[in-house]
């Protein structure tokens, strides 16, 4: 589902936007501080177009927060967009609402790391499940490690991160292992129900 284009409705104080992540077509606005955008498996042809939109609604001088939760599969795409149009992102947030078990991939994994580096601000990145998962059943906190620490020598802002249900923080400049409520208030974000 795609807003049209020719309507638009301007909403100048607009600072947080919750809802489909193709109405920000729809939108004219000038200081938006946050999103939480859904997709849906129709928008997956449309990342670019909505988060270029997105990126001209923000300020790259103030903290943006970008959450996205997803029924297709446009994470790789997300992260790529989100990477080239909004690198002042403070904290960008990923879940999928379908893969209920599945761990995030290795190639999901290497892809994060490969676009990490376009990023000028990322201070928190959070990959997580949706409500109703069973997030620690085959996780290995040993791969999670290498994945974070690879996280952290690609993008050097990153100061906390969310990998299959694990929380990480660097403390004197070591990843280290704490608690996934503490993550979500270091960065701001609600809990997902877990």
């Amino acid at each position: 589902m795609v807003a049209s284009q020719s309507l638009r409705v301007s909403l100048p104080n607009l600072e947080f936007y919750e809802g489909d992540a193709a109405f920000i077509l729809g939108i004219d606005a000038i200081c938006l501080k946050e999103v939480q955008l859904t997709w849906h498996d129709i928008d997956d042809a449309d990342v670019d177009k909505i988060i270029t939109r997105l990126s001209s609604m923000t300020n790259p001088d103030v903290p943006f927060v970008s959450s996205h939760q997803y029924l297709g599969d446009p994470c790789h795409q997300i992260v790529t967009s989100v990477s080239m149009h909004m690198p002042h992102t403070k904290t960008l947030r990923l879940h999928s609402l379908v893969d209920f078990f599945a761990l995030l991939s290795q190639d999901t994994i290497r892809h994060i790391t490969e676009y990490l580096p376009r990023f000028t601000g990322l201070v928190y990145l959070a990959m997580e499940w949706c409500i109703g998962s069973f997030p620690t059943s085959g996780a290995d906190e040993d791969e999670d490690r290498i994945a974070v620490e690879g996280w952290g020598e690609a993008c050097p802002t990153l100061e906390a991160c969310c990998l299959n249900h694990y929380g990480w923080r660097k403390v004197d400049g070591r990843w280290e292992e704490y608690p996934i409520k503490e993550f979500w208030a270091l960065a701001g974000l609600s809990d997902l129900g877990y």
